[in-house]
């Protein structure tokens, strides 16, 4: 077992078949999958796990909360209540920082009309997972996911439990006017469809690579030749052949990927983020 990743020791990362499911995430998921690989998050998520207190109020709904001795998440760009890195990004509520993260919409929580009605956020038809985090200071977050699709909302106003209506604003700053009015439609979709449909979430143009460079990095992470990640990579039959023609241009592409991944993985998972 390698030092540098024991929690990622059963990833079966010689079978290419285990990162398909990659190949269909949009751009935003691909920022958790890198960061949860880092060893300092790791180190930092079990240091705040302590502060961390998860209750659920229903099969589909859970709050979480944290108290003031919480770890500092700004580095990674998340809010305190951070993610387990052994949850993959189709399982994760990972809470991305609004000031990092332009698709996390500002909503206020307002009481509605006479009629009353319940809080949209406990709609029993909802097909998505929904997680809350409340900040010690009492602001709220919510957070849409499914599959790796997400909506991420921070809402001022009234309790989010207690609100008829979520109001968003209609005139975001001009750096932020595009994804404010993608995070917009996402959850208006929402709300009409009661999911986070993949019309919305298009596949990263990049995600084929990118399932290649997570394969090489978690071959890395486990201490693994790069022989053995270019036979990951390219199957025995073909590495094989390249060891003996072209060893050159296979070990340069195996050194790539596993550079390419530990940037990815040590910062450069923001470019995710924008």
């Amino acid at each position: 077992m390698s030092a540098r990743n024991s929690l990622f020791d059963s990833v079966a990362w010689q079978d290419a078949a285990a990162y398909q499911w990659t190949l269909a995430l949009p751009r935003l998921a691909w920022a958790w999958e890198f960061l949860r690989r880092n060893p300092a998050y790791r180190a930092a998520w079990r240091e705040a796990r302590r502060s961390r207190r998860v209750t659920r109020l229903a099969p589909r709904l859970t709050v979480i909360e944290t108290d003031e001795t919480a770890a500092d998440a700004g580095e990674w760009c998340l809010l305190p209540p951070l993610e387990d890195p052994g949850r993959d990004v189709r399982h994760a509520a990972v809470f991305w920082d609004a000031a990092d993260c332009p698709t996390v919409l500002p909503v206020f929580a307002a009481s509605g009309d006479a009629r009353g009605g319940r809080s949209p956020l406990f709609r029993s038809k909802y097909k998505c997972r929904i997680a809350v985090y409340v900040a010690p200071d009492g602001r709220q977050h919510v957070l849409f996911t499914h599959h790796g699709r997400s909506v991420q909302l921070e809402v001022a106003g009234l309790s989010i439990f207690a609100a008829k209506q979520l109001l968003a604003a209609v005139a975001p700053p001009h750096d932020r006017f595009s994804s404010h009015v993608h995070a917009m439609k996402r959850l208006a979709d929402l709300m009409i469809h009661n999911d986070l449909r993949p019309q919305l979430y298009p596949t990263y143009a990049q995600s084929r690579r990118l399932a290649e460079v997570l394969q090489a990095l978690d071959g890395w992470l486990q201490g693994a030749t790069q022989r053995r990640i270019a036979t990951a990579l390219f199957g025995k039959e073909r590495a094989d052949h390249m060891w003996r023609h072209q060893r050159r241009h296979m070990l340069d592409r195996v050194r790539r990927a596993i550079k390419r991944g530990r940037a990815l993985m040590n910062g450069g998972y923001r470019r995710f983020l924008k």
